[in-house]
């Protein structure tokens, strides 16, 4: 597990750049956090340098929305997501298993049953009004980009 207390944007920036410098296509990465954590901040900075150029939102009404970069990004978000037969008509196994690109999910818990077990975790907690808590599980290849961040300096 990794641990970053991010106390200001330039931390996040970084952090954000080194994730996006592993990703592949097929991977898939959890946002966990309470309202206003900040998963759809972080994800906006994850995919400039995933090189979206088009602003990201919250897809909370969408459930999904696509981004075009270096590689597809589905970025999906179930906080109002009620009826698990609408996960059916989402074609969620393009989403949740990509093959093109990578996909970002905020409250999975919602549809925990249907995510992969490979899925990295990043955790984000709220410290302080500006500062944040980003803890990368040991899952997926959350292990080897903890590695890999425990040698850069914040």
């Amino acid at each position: 597990m990794f641990e970053l207390i991010s106390n200001s944007q330039q931390d996040t920036k970084k952090f954000a750049k080194i994730i996006a410098n592993f990703l592949l296509p097929g991977d898939v990465l959890e946002l966990v956090g309470e309202l206003g954590a900040g998963k759809t901040t972080f994800t906006s900075e994850l995919c400039t340098f995933l090189g979206v150029k088009e602003g990201v939102s919250s897809p909370s009404f969408a459930l999904v929305h696509l981004y075009e970069g270096k590689m597809p990004v589905y970025h999906m978000d179930f906080y109002r997501f009620n009826h698990m037969e609408d996960l059916l008509d989402l074609d969620f196994e393009r989403y949740f298993y990509p093959e093109d690109g990578i996909s970002l999910i905020e409250w999975g818990s919602c549809v925990e049953a249907f995510l992969p077990d490979n899925r990295m975790i990043l955790r984000i907690e709220i410290v302080g009004d500006t500062s944040r808590k980003f803890i990368l599980e040991d899952s997926g290849k959350g292990k080897k980009i903890g590695e890999e961040l425990r040698r850069c300096k914040f």
